[in-house]
């Protein structure tokens, strides 16, 4: 029975660490609704600008110490350090996923949603390569600044651009592959520092 709890502890989340994603998801959808009264274009901006960052940021909250009552059990598990961050993405984005789709659906663009979640995949992806060498918060808050970056200078270049485009779904996913390639290739030297501090 302990080795059984033990070792599904990895993957369970505590009602306060998933707490900050359920705010990020609620905020991205009535603000997506509220905005769309006014412009469809306003609209899809905050969808474009808030739903890639909720997979990332919710992997980022659920390892932080001050949200998650489970952390130094989660830390102190036996299993390597790769497979406790992929398991809780997985989570997070399937969870994000579902929560995009029905965005898009709620603001009549379908397609819109299934858009963003590239884009999502794409930057939880960078946050966990960027994990090989900070603790995944760290991680998270600069692949936030780094998206919310993107983002400004796409639509900063001349007109105002769509960075869910043909061309932009093609380089969110060529950048989904070469995170996971350099993932895959700094697995043996990803940073453990965090969960022994």
């Amino acid at each position: 029975m302990s080795r059984r709890l033990t070792s599904n502890v990895h993957v369970t989340l505590g009602a306060r660490a998933v707490l900050p994603w359920f705010v990020l998801a609620a905020t991205v959808w009535t603000g997506s609704l509220l905005v769309d009264r006014v412009s469809a274009f306003y609209s899809e901006l905050v969808l474009l600008t808030l739903g890639p960052l909720m997979p990332a940021a919710g992997l980022g909250f659920s390892y932080s110490p001050l949200l998650d009552a489970e952390y130094e059990l989660v830390v102190a598990s036996p299993y390597p350090t790769l497979r406790l961050l992929l398991l809780r993405a997985v989570v997070f984005l399937a969870a994000t996923a579902a929560a995009l789709l029905l965005i898009g659906e709620g603001l009549g663009r379908p397609g819109l949603g299934a858009r963003v979640l590239v884009c999502a995949t794409a930057v939880l992806a960078v946050g966990l390569a960027a994990s090989t060498i900070l603790a995944p918060p760290l991680a998270a808050a600069f692949v936030a600044a780094a998206w919310l970056a993107v983002v400004m200078l796409v639509l900063g270049m001349g007109e105002l651009r769509d960075p869910t485009d043909s061309t932009g779904m093609a380089v969110a996913a060529a950048t989904a592959v070469l995170a996971a390639a350099v993932l895959g290739g700094r697995r043996r030297v990803l940073s453990t520092d965090w969960r022994y501090s």
